[in-house]
């Protein structure tokens, strides 16, 4: 009897497995664990994942004691396996799911961050079907949970509440849901990611990360090899001293990085570690989502008579792009535009 080989990934959204394969299982068929891994110990790198779990098993026993916001530096070398104390740090992270095949199916078994068991699904078609378990709920929280050091770069929901993933309700209940054999029911009517948002097997939930670069560093910074997903942006600069100032126009640039949504955080401590990020706290520093990275960052200051400035504007376009009319729209729009209410 022949049997079906796929290739498994050992990242499935916010889990990594520490297995190279997936292990046997006495009934026949072969599963992975895939454990919430913190924000400082992300890579596409799995040998360099493996050397961030060593070294963290060094000053931490456990998941437990790991600050959530510490970043640590790259590791020099990578590892081909986890030591004993890397093994038990590694076993102490959130069990995030399981992968079992057998045939003809393949399972994947969800949790929660609260330890639940969100849902379980099956499918025979593994790209399909990881593609869907990557963009269902509940990786909205696990989202959450990486990124709440960071919430405050978060794109706000209409609430006025950070969202770090905006999500999309469940399709509507069916009057009778088709059955299928062994009491499983065809479909996952869970809430998902929103269609607009970039998810993408095997990290999931994507975004775009915008910092202000020091203007001294960037004749340096320009030397840099950039890409679609590592760009310094050439922006402008719309800068109102007083109220009823007129606006002021120059050139800016910022840092704009396309990425997984895991490893915004280390981005973010590479502009700092580099010393590249713009001083002023007018400059724009975001986590965004793909597909509304470009609107206008707009800034109000209550004390310009302290800080120098009233209002401030960041547009993602080239100065030499807007002619005159643009920039009157512009100008106007910042005028009328209402301002936050001080707290």
């Amino acid at each position: 009897m022949s049997t079906t080989q796929i290739s498994v990934s050992l990242i499935v959204g916010f889990g990594w497995s520490a297995e190279s394969n997936p292990a046997p299982q006495p009934d026949g068929s072969h599963s992975l664990t895939f454990r919430y891994l913190p924000a400082g110990l992300w890579n596409a790198n799995h040998g360099i994942v493996r050397a961030h779990i060593n070294n963290a098993a060094k000053v931490f026993a456990s998941f437990a004691d790991f600050p959530v916001d510490l970043i640590p530096a790259e590791p020099t070398e990578t590892a081909g396996e986890l030591t004993d104390a890397g093994r038990a740090f590694y076993e102490s992270c959130p069990l995030y799911g399981r992968f079992e095949a057998r045939e003809p199916w393949m399972t994947w078994e969800q949790h929660r961050p609260n330890g639940e068991v969100a849902w379980q699904a099956r499918g025979n078609n593994y790209d399909v079907f990881m593609d869907q378990v990557v963009s269902q709920w509940p990786i909205n929280e696990w989202a959450s949970l990486l990124l709440e050091p960071w919430k405050d770069l978060l794109s706000s929901s209409t609430s006025g509440e950070e969202q770090v993933l905006f999500m999309q309700g469940a399709l509507p209940p069916r009057d009778a849901p088709d059955a299928d054999e062994e009491g499983w029911s065809k479909g996952l009517d869970l809430p998902r990611a929103d269609v607009q948002e970039k998810v993408q097997f095997p990290w999931g939930p994507g975004k775009v990360v915008l910092i202000s670069c020091d203007e001294d560093r960037v004749k340096a910074c320009r030397k840099m090899e950039f890409s679609e997903e590592f760009q310094l942006l050439l922006c402008s600069l719309a800068v109102r001293q007083t109220a009823d100032a007129g606006f002021e126009w120059r050139q800016h640039h910022v840092w704009r990085f396309e990425i997984p949504l895991q490893l915004v955080p280390r981005m973010i401590k590479w502009t700092e570690s580099e010393g590249v990020v713009h001083p002023g706290i007018w400059g724009v520093r975001s986590i965004c989502p793909t597909y509304s990275w470009d609107t206008p960052q707009v800034k109000f200051q209550f004390q310009s008579e302290i800080a120098g400035w009233d209002t401030v504007a960041i547009i993602f376009k080239p100065l030499d792009s807007l002619d005159p009319v643009a920039l009157a729209r512009y100008e106007h729009d910042l005028t009328h535009m209402q301002r936050p209410r001080r707290a």
